[in-house]
């Protein structure tokens, strides 16, 4: 499906990224990658069309923090990881976003947008927002 704005596109729910929402505010959305679902990684973007983070105001900031927060919270307590890298680049062609990798061969695979995995088991463990609580889908 062509969409001019995929951030537009998923945080209106015109496309759903696989497992859909994991958790959503008034001005974030958090999801795994389209295309590349790797176990651990959760893309934050935002709502509102803004690439930088010196463009980001005070209640997104608040927001932002938050989120972050919740969702390394429930990677260490649903899916039990320990460390995490963050990722974020302004020159991106979608709204601001920070990628959170549960390790950097995830940050690897998702940069080259290689995925290895044996053909019967696709990379389909995620957190997912349940009615607004935080699980494990596997």
């Amino acid at each position: 499906m062509e969409v001019e704005c995929l951030s537009c596109a998923l945080t209106s729910g015109e496309v759903e990224a696989e497992g859909g929402v994991i958790v959503e505010s008034e001005y974030f959305h958090a999801h795994q990658d389209v295309a590349y679902p790797i176990k651990g990684l959760v893309i934050l973007a935002s709502k509102r069309h803004f690439k930088c983070f010196d463009e980001i105001n005070k209640p997104e900031k608040v927001d932002y923090i938050n989120l972050l927060s919740k969702i390394r919270k429930a990677q260490r307590e649903i899916l039990g990881i320990e460390h995490v890298y963050y990722f974020y680049n302004e020159d991106t062609t979608h709204h601001f976003h920070t990628w959170k990798f549960s390790t950097l061969f995830n940050l690897f695979l998702a940069c080259s947008k290689t995925v290895l995995t044996d053909s019967t088991e696709r990379p389909n463990s995620y957190i997912h927002s349940y009615r607004g609580t935080m699980v494990s889908r596997h």
